[in-house]
Protein backbone atom coordinates (compact mmCIF):
# COMPACT_ATOMS: atom_id res chain seq x y z
CA UNK A 1 0.00 0.00 0.00
CA UNK A 2 1.60 3.35 -0.89
CA UNK A 3 0.88 6.55 1.41
CA UNK A 4 0.43 9.63 -0.02
CA UNK A 5 2.66 12.62 0.49
CA UNK A 6 0.57 15.79 0.36
CA UNK A 7 2.44 18.70 -2.07
CA UNK A 8 4.48 20.75 -0.35
CA UNK A 9 5.67 23.38 -2.94
CA UNK A 10 8.41 25.03 -0.59
CA UNK A 11 10.15 21.77 0.34
CA UNK A 12 10.22 20.48 -3.57
CA UNK A 13 11.88 24.11 -4.40
CA UNK A 14 14.25 23.75 -1.89
CA UNK A 15 15.29 19.68 -3.00
CA UNK A 16 15.65 21.40 -6.73
CA UNK A 17 18.04 24.49 -5.71
CA UNK A 18 20.16 21.93 -3.76
CA UNK A 19 20.16 19.47 -6.83
CA UNK A 20 21.38 23.08 -8.85
CA UNK A 21 23.73 24.05 -6.42
CA UNK A 22 25.19 20.47 -6.32
CA UNK A 23 26.09 21.18 -10.19
CA UNK A 24 28.25 24.07 -9.36
CA UNK A 25 31.60 23.69 -8.28
CA UNK A 26 33.29 25.69 -5.73
CA UNK A 27 36.07 27.37 -6.36
CA UNK A 28 39.36 26.11 -5.09
CA UNK A 29 40.90 28.55 -2.59
CA UNK A 30 44.68 29.44 -4.14
CA UNK A 31 47.78 30.45 -1.97
CA UNK A 32 48.40 33.70 -2.15
CA UNK A 33 52.44 34.59 -2.49
CA UNK A 34 53.47 37.58 -1.56
CA UNK A 35 54.77 38.51 -4.83
CA UNK A 36 51.60 38.19 -7.33
CA UNK A 37 52.56 37.27 -10.85
CA UNK A 38 50.26 39.68 -13.60
CA UNK A 39 47.36 38.33 -15.22
CA UNK A 40 47.55 38.92 -19.21
CA UNK A 41 44.40 39.45 -21.39
CA UNK A 42 43.96 36.05 -22.20
CA UNK A 43 44.26 34.04 -18.76
CA UNK A 44 41.49 37.45 -17.73
CA UNK A 45 39.55 36.33 -20.94
CA UNK A 46 39.33 32.86 -19.70
CA UNK A 47 38.30 33.71 -16.14
CA UNK A 48 35.55 36.09 -17.01
CA UNK A 49 34.25 33.06 -19.60
CA UNK A 50 34.79 30.83 -17.03
CA UNK A 51 33.03 33.04 -14.13
CA UNK A 52 30.07 33.50 -16.63
CA UNK A 53 29.70 29.96 -17.46
CA UNK A 54 28.87 29.55 -13.99
CA UNK A 55 26.51 32.80 -13.45
CA UNK A 56 24.54 30.81 -16.89
CA UNK A 57 24.60 27.38 -15.44
CA UNK A 58 22.87 28.90 -12.25
CA UNK A 59 20.41 30.98 -14.06
CA UNK A 60 19.44 27.96 -16.08
CA UNK A 61 19.02 26.37 -13.04
CA UNK A 62 16.95 29.22 -11.32
CA UNK A 63 14.86 29.17 -15.21
CA UNK A 64 14.08 26.16 -14.80
CA UNK A 65 13.24 25.94 -10.94
CA UNK A 66 11.21 28.37 -11.49
CA UNK A 67 9.00 27.09 -14.41
CA UNK A 68 8.96 23.98 -12.38
CA UNK A 69 7.39 26.29 -9.57
CA UNK A 70 4.78 27.69 -11.94
CA UNK A 71 3.89 24.50 -12.81
CA UNK A 72 3.13 23.40 -8.98
CA UNK A 73 1.37 26.62 -8.61
CA UNK A 74 -1.04 26.05 -11.92
CA UNK A 75 -1.34 22.06 -10.64
CA UNK A 76 -1.89 23.19 -6.96
CA UNK A 77 -4.70 26.15 -8.41
CA UNK A 78 -6.48 23.64 -10.47
CA UNK A 79 -6.73 20.93 -7.49
CA UNK A 80 -8.02 23.91 -5.36
CA UNK A 81 -10.49 25.01 -7.42
CA UNK A 82 -11.51 20.82 -8.59
CA UNK A 83 -11.43 21.06 -4.44
CA UNK A 84 -13.95 24.41 -4.41
CA UNK A 85 -16.31 22.90 -6.57
CA UNK A 86 -16.66 19.36 -4.55
CA UNK A 87 -16.78 21.66 -1.59
CA UNK A 88 -19.39 23.87 -3.41
CA UNK A 89 -21.64 20.89 -4.88
CA UNK A 90 -21.48 18.92 -1.51
CA UNK A 91 -23.07 22.51 0.26
CA UNK A 92 -25.66 22.46 -1.98
CA UNK A 93 -26.55 18.84 -1.20
CA UNK A 94 -26.45 19.77 2.10
CA UNK A 95 -28.43 22.47 1.96
CA UNK A 96 -31.19 20.56 -0.26
CA UNK A 97 -31.39 17.80 2.29
CA UNK A 98 -32.00 20.29 5.06
CA UNK A 99 -34.84 22.14 2.75
CA UNK A 100 -35.99 18.80 2.19
CA UNK A 101 -36.12 18.02 6.34
CA UNK A 102 -37.59 21.28 7.19
CA UNK A 103 -40.21 20.85 4.93
CA UNK A 104 -40.63 17.48 6.09
CA UNK A 105 -40.63 18.39 9.43
CA UNK A 106 -43.42 21.62 9.10
CA UNK A 107 -45.65 19.19 7.33
CA UNK A 108 -45.37 16.64 10.40
CA UNK A 109 -45.94 19.69 12.84
CA UNK A 110 -49.12 20.50 10.61
CA UNK A 111 -50.23 16.76 10.66
CA UNK A 112 -49.47 16.82 14.49
CA UNK A 113 -51.45 20.16 14.66
CA UNK A 114 -54.74 18.65 13.06
CA UNK A 115 -54.26 15.23 15.33
CA UNK A 116 -53.81 17.56 18.72
CA UNK A 117 -57.60 19.60 17.85
CA UNK A 118 -59.16 16.49 16.42
CA UNK A 119 -57.95 14.94 20.12
CA UNK A 120 -59.25 18.06 21.44
CA UNK A 121 -62.37 18.34 19.73
CA UNK A 122 -63.33 14.79 20.81
CA UNK A 123 -62.14 15.27 24.55
CA UNK A 124 -64.79 18.32 24.80
CA UNK A 125 -67.03 16.25 22.82
CA UNK A 126 -66.76 13.39 25.38
CA UNK A 127 -66.87 15.52 28.37
CA UNK A 128 -69.98 17.25 27.33
CA UNK A 129 -71.73 14.36 26.54
CA UNK A 130 -71.12 12.92 30.01
CA UNK A 131 -72.28 16.39 31.66
CA UNK A 132 -75.31 16.19 30.01
CA UNK A 133 -75.87 12.16 30.44
CA UNK A 134 -75.11 12.56 34.29
CA UNK A 135 -77.11 15.71 34.22
CA UNK A 136 -80.00 13.89 32.35
CA UNK A 137 -79.80 11.01 34.60
CA UNK A 138 -79.77 13.34 37.42
CA UNK A 139 -82.80 15.38 36.40
CA UNK A 140 -84.14 11.67 35.94
CA UNK A 141 -84.18 10.33 39.62
CA UNK A 142 -84.67 14.18 40.54
CA UNK A 143 -88.20 13.76 38.71
CA UNK A 144 -88.71 10.49 39.85
CA UNK A 145 -87.84 11.51 43.62
CA UNK A 146 -90.14 14.22 43.59
CA UNK A 147 -92.98 12.62 41.69
CA UNK A 148 -92.65 9.60 43.84
CA UNK A 149 -92.45 11.63 46.99
CA UNK A 150 -95.38 14.10 46.23
CA UNK A 151 -97.57 11.06 45.75
CA UNK A 152 -96.95 9.31 48.64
Amino acid sequence: MTTVVPFDPVRRSLERLNEVGRHLEPEQPQAHDADMSEVTRNEMNARLEASEARVATVAEGIRGELSAMRADFAAMRAQSEADAKIAQARASEFYADARSALTEIKLASEQNKVTIYGIGYKVIAWTLGTILAVGSVALGVWRALAASGGAA
